[in-house]
C-alpha cells in the first residue's frame, strides 16, 4: 500500500503562500509611491515604478525560495516529513484495525510515569550488570586456565623430582651393595689431598 505524501507539499505551499503574504504587504504599490512620490506624479514614473516592483518581487521571491530550497536540504525535511506520513498512515491503519496500542502520557500519574522511567532505568542496570557478569566470568575463566596450567606444572615438576630422588636412591643403594668400593668420606679426603 503507497502512503499519501502530504506533509512536505502543504510546507512547500505554505512557506510560498507566507512568502507573498510577506511580499505583498512589503512591497506594495503604496510602499513604492511613498518611497518615490516624485517619480509617481507621471505616468511613465508609474509605469517605471509598477516594473521596478515587479523585477523586486521577482528578485525576493527568487531569493527566498532559493534560501528555503537550502534549508528543506539541510534539515533533510523532505525524508523527515515523508516518514512522518508514513508513521501517522500506520498508526491510523493500526486503530482502524484494532491494534492501537499507544499509550495517552497525559493520561497516565505520576506514579505510572515514575514506575516507567525507573523500570526503564532498571532494564539499563540490568543490561549493565549482564555485561559485567559475563566479563567476570571471561575472566575468571582465564584465572582458570592459568592457575590449571601453574598446578599441572608443579605436579609434573613434582613427579620429576620424585622421579629423581628414586634414581639418586637407587644410586646411592647401588653404592652401598656394591663391595669393590669401600671408601669413606674421610678415604676421599685423603685422596683429594693428595692430589692437590
Amino acid at each position: 500500500m503507497s502512503v499519501e505524501r502530504v506533509r512536505y507539499p502543504r510546507m512547500r505551499a505554505l512557506c510560498g503562500k507566507a512568502l507573498m503574504q510577506v511580499i505583498g504587504k512589503g512591497l506594495s504599490m503604496d510602499k513604492f509611491i511613498s518611497c518615490f512620490p516624485v517619480l509617481a506624479e507621471s505616468p511613465e514614473g508609474m509605469e517605471a515604478l509598477r516594473n521596478a516592483r515587479q523585477q523586486v518581487i521577482g528578485f525576493w521571491t527568487k531569493a527566498a525560495e532559493s534560501e528555503f530550497e537550502t534549508i528543506f536540504k539541510e534539515r533533510d525535511l523532505e525524508t523527515k516529513l515523508d516518514q512522518l506520513d508514513e508513521i501517522v498512515q500506520a498508526a491510523r491503519l493500526n486503530r482502524q484495525r484494532g491494534l492501537d496500542q499507544t499509550l495517552e502520557v497525559d493520561k497516565l500519574g505520576p506514579s505510572d510515569i515514575i514506575e516507567g522511567t525507573v523500570v526503564t532505568k532498571k532494564k539499563e542496570a540490568i543490561a549493565n550488570l549482564e555485561i559485567m557478569k559475563q566479563q567476570l566470568v571471561q575472566d575468571n575463566d582465564e584465572l582458570y586456565r592459568e592457575l590449571a596450567s601453574i598446578v599441572k606444572e608443579g605436579e609434573d615438576t613434582h613427579q620429576d623430582i620424585d622421579t629423581m630422588i628414586k634414581d639418586l636412591q637407587q644410586q646411592v643403594e647401588g653404592l652401598r651393595d656394591n663391595s669393590a668400593i669401600d671408601f669413606s668420606i674421610d678415604d676421599l679426603a685423603e685422596i683429594y689431598k693428595s692430589t692437590a
